[in-house]
């Protein structure tokens, strides 16, 4: 989500060589990288975040691979560098305010690195960028001696014309292409590889088209191209991000390309896609498990747009829907359901109320302003229902409401009213059973006013769901009291309203029910336009304060716990 609101590229520098199988701890690994990479696209706002593998040393026992997290962002001076695996380090407070601190994160990830007999290093110059890297010890598996990569020369050598306006992707593709064997022509911009395919004497088997590009003007850019490539005989591949794909799976079947490559892309992405091109089936790769087999089960997904600005609430919501068969986009305010609403097909949208730039009641009276869309059911999503909402609501033209935070039973029998119960599957997947004992871990969430088994039931018994959100909600609200007082200073009325709505919704999906009493406290104060200088209002903050406080030093607790 992060990189979604950046100008950034995602590379990853991946090893050809890498053994098929190895041995070692998954889940300390995958902590450690989501975490430097985290932070690596936090802090950085242009250029690109590499995530990078290399094998030092290999035995017929063993293999050593470093793993490296390089960045182009605000970078670390020698001073602050001495302090930074201290818990709750910023550079700086400008940078504390403006990016948030790291948090228990780097301490935890340097102590798992350790465990996992490595040494987490820093290499890093002041606005230049940073480098953190570790190198631990693998044991070989058994059937180690199977490359992941065949040896360039074991599959057929194509032609690529490769269109980026992105100098360090159009490299990076162009190396690992050369790497398995192919000819590369780079271009970049469409209007350069039009022209270049226009020629008579260039040739080329297959066109890598970076959908991000300035001169992607939209579907009908892609029409003349696909148009082009077709009278050709030359293949057609997509680079593109979640977004992307989303519209490019709403085309119709004739005009899809043959293949759509998720960024960031690494060589064995590669490899396979075009094994599978050179067999002439279409291809899509890291397609949403849970979208295959929904399109498996139904003839066609119902397409719902989920219009919400927060991520816990965006993560919740999708995860559930998908769960359940549903194919679903995101838009983050009313602007981008308006932006996405007339080049796809949707057969509902779910319309968070409060959204920055445009909210959901001026872009539901937007949708309706257009006879094309008046049949459309649009759904409401708020904490507010009393009956003074409710008619806002109605009146703005939308057709029924879903209470936050969600309760998983009233959204699908909400959704089954206006799409029937035949649009979605059952699914047992990802549902655990959770006894808590003394000793559990999540009994530290318990003991600091989460209530587990109620957060575990809105997620519809998915436990992942909840330790994302976790974590989560420690990255986005460490600062929240600061900024929030400091919306308050400046008058900033609206951000500030919409700041604690967020917060309440938030706690209500967590469980975390005094919390959400704290910040229910504060949002009414404010929206009676009561006097910020009032001593109780005073004290309304100490409490939110103390509660979200005691929320945040439960989860620090509950995560070194669980990765340690």
């Amino acid at each position: 989500m992060l990189q979604a609101k950046k100008d950034l590229v995602i590379l990853m520098d991946l090893p050809n060589d890498w053994p098929a199988y190895v041995l070692g701890d998954p889940l300390r690994l995958e902590q450690v990288l989501l975490n430097l990479v985290s932070n690596a696209i936090k802090f950085t706002n242009h250029g690109m975040v590499c995530i990078r593998a290399e094998n030092l040393k290999r035995t017929a026992e063993s293999i050593d691979i470093q793993f490296s997290i390089i960045d182009t962002g605000i970078g670390i001076s020698e001073e602050q560098q001495r302090y930074l695996f201290e818990p709750f380090s910023q550079a700086d407070n400008s940078t504390s305010r403006k990016y948030g601190g790291t948090g228990l994160g780097l301490v935890i990830s340097k102590k798992l690195v350790e465990i996992m007999q490595g040494n987490l290093q820093l290499h890093s110059e002041y606005r230049v960028g940073s480098t953190f890297s570790f190198t631990i010890p693998l044991r070989l598996a058994q059937d180690a001696r199977d490359a992941l990569i065949p040896p360039v020369g074991t599959s057929k050598p194509w032609e690529v014309l490769l269109v980026s306006d992105q100098v360090s992707l159009n490299n990076h593709m162009a190396t690992m292409l050369q790497t398995l064997g192919h000819t590369v022509y780079p271009c970049s911009s469409w209007k350069e590889a039009a022209k270049w395919l226009e020629t008579s004497e260039n040739h080329a088997d297959i066109v890598f088209l970076d959908m991000d590009a300035a001169d992607m003007y939209g579907e009908e850019t892609w029409v003349r191209m696909q148009k082009l490539t077709r009278c050709l005989g030359v293949f057609t591949l997509l680079m593109t991000t979640t977004p992307g794909r989303e519209a490019v799976f709403s085309l119709p079947d004739q005009l899809r390309p043959d293949a759509v490559l998720l960024k960031p892309v690494h060589i064995l992405k590669l490899h396979h896609m075009l094994g599978n091109l050179y067999d002439n089936n279409r291809y899509e790769i890291n397609e949403i498990t849970s979208y295959k087999e929904s399109a498996a089960t139904l003839h066609q997904p119902y397409r719902i747009l989920l219009a919400e600005d927060h991520e816990i609430n965006q993560q919740i919501a999708v995860e559930l829907l998908e769960s359940r068969g549903y194919f679903v986009g995101v838009a983050e305010n009313g602007r981008q359901v308006m932006m996405l609403l007339e080049p796809l097909e949707w057969d509902l949208i779910l319309m968070d109320i409060h959204m920055p730039e445009m909210d959901g009641l001026e872009a539901t009276r937007r949708i309706r302003s257009n006879p094309v869309y008046q049949k459309l059911p649009i759904i409401a999503m708020s904490a507010n229902i009393f009956k003074k909402d409710r008619e806002q609501y109605f009146a703005a033209g939308m057709n029924d409401m879903i209470q936050k935070p969600i309760d998983v039973d009233q959204m699908f029998q909400t959704l089954d009213k206006w799409l029937g119960s035949h649009a979605r599957i059952e699914s047992e997947a990802g549902k655990e059973d959770v006894t808590l004992r003394p000793d559990h871990p999540y009994q530290i969430l318990e003991d600091h006013g989460i209530i587990v088994e109620q957060a575990i039931y809105r997620l519809d018994g998915k436990v992942h769901i909840l330790n994302r959100m976790l974590a989560t909600f420690l990255q986005e609200y460490k600062l929240f009291i600061d900024h929030f007082i400091d919306m308050i200073e400046h008058e900033d009325h609206d951000t500030a309203r919409r700041m604690i709505h967020t917060l309440k919704g938030t706690a209500g999906n967590l469980s975390a029910q005094q919390l959400y009493e704290a910040a229910n406290q504060v949002e009414q104060w404010l929206k009676e336009g009561k006097s910020k200088d009032d001593p109780a209002f005073d004290q309304l903050l100490q409490d939110l304060t103390y509660q979200l406080t005691r929320i945040l030093h439960a989860i620090e607790l509950f995560i070194a716990r669980t990765t340690l």
